[in-house]
């Protein structure tokens, strides 16, 4: 295996009804996100970037249609470049020049394209295009690094699969899994979230950036969602402990919990095994064991 779309060509064809991305207004089928990608990748090829190898920059807001964008820029045989839309103008233009991005999609661009026509067969993609990708380029992620300039960082194919084929040996998905997403589609971590719910045909859902400012409500909308397993940075996992939410509401279904990104300090950790661990008898034998295999120890 060479090329991610394997991973989606597999979930679409063994899930097809199956919830693959979901946020606070709707959800969309593994079925329906492969064929809006291929409809994406039709579109970009259209407008001359037909297996161009070239970068095709996503406003990347927290909605349900950006894995989708993303993947049909990998469809159409190019490479995404996931911008935050809340970029001052001077740093978007920046990082577009520096990428050379003569392309940029959006959520507008991904629903204007879903009330198009569908193609024609013949088109030449489908389950059959998944060419050979290993090193080629499949996103840029910019950073703006410690002199305040964009820097763009390359991950390819193989290195994406790589990570997902070694993660999954360690944290497999289960039946049922049910990803929440906080980390933001232009930050590499969120890679994880969406190539591990590609990867085992399981859910991801988007939760809203508004409610990490209201951790009760957070832990409402979790357990409406039914999330079974978040990898967050210890800074959002430290706002749950620090306002106490667990004496208000538990998370009901969360299973697994990592943290990534950040030191996480031992008082806000205590607290979540202490809390949690109350909750659920398991959590606490759980809880080291990720933290143990994701740093190390």
């Amino acid at each position: 295996m060479s090329n991610v779309l394997e991973y989606l060509e597999r979930a679409a064809g063994c899930f097809p009804d199956r919830t693959a991305v979901g946020d606070e207004y709707g959800k969309i089928t593994y079925k329906a996100f492969r064929d809006m990608a291929v409809k994406v990748g039709q579109n970009i090829r259209k407008k001359g970037f037909g297996d161009a190898g070239k970068p095709v920059g996503v406003l990347a807001e927290r909605n349900r249609w950006v894995p989708v964008l993303f993947m049909g820029v990998v469809y159409s045989g190019n490479f995404y470049v996931p911008i935050a839309p809340d970029l001052p103008e001077k740093k978007r233009e920046a990082i577009i020049q520096n990428a050379g991005i003569d392309l940029l999609l959006s959520v507008e661009d991904c629903l204007e394209i879903s009330a198009e026509t569908p193609e024609e067969e013949g088109t030449g993609m489908g389950t059959e295009f998944c060419p050979e990708a290993g090193e080629q380029p499949l996103y840029m992620i910019y950073t703006s690094g410690s002199t305040g300039e964009p820097k763009g960082i390359v991950k390819t194919h193989a290195a994406v699969i790589d990570y997902m084929e070694a993660f999954w040996k360690l944290f497999p998905t289960a039946e049922g899994e049910i990803i929440g997403n906080q980390t933001p589609f232009s930050f590499d971590a969120s890679a994880k979230d969406i190539y591990l719910a590609l990867k085992g045909g399981v859910s991801l859902e988007i939760l809203p950036s508004r409610l990490f400012s209201f951790p009760v409500k957070l832990l409402e909308y979790m357990n409406q969602k039914k999330i079974t397993m978040i990898s967050w940075v210890p800074s959002a996992l430290a706002l749950v402990s620090q306002t106490d939410a667990f004496s208000i509401v538990k998370p009901e279904t969360l299973k697994k919990v990592f943290f990534v990104g950040e030191v996480f300090p031992v008082r806000q950790l205590e607290f979540w095994r202490r809390e949690y661990f109350s909750h659920k008898k398991n959590f606490f034998q759980c809880f080291r064991f990720y933290y143990g295999k994701c740093i190390g120890l």
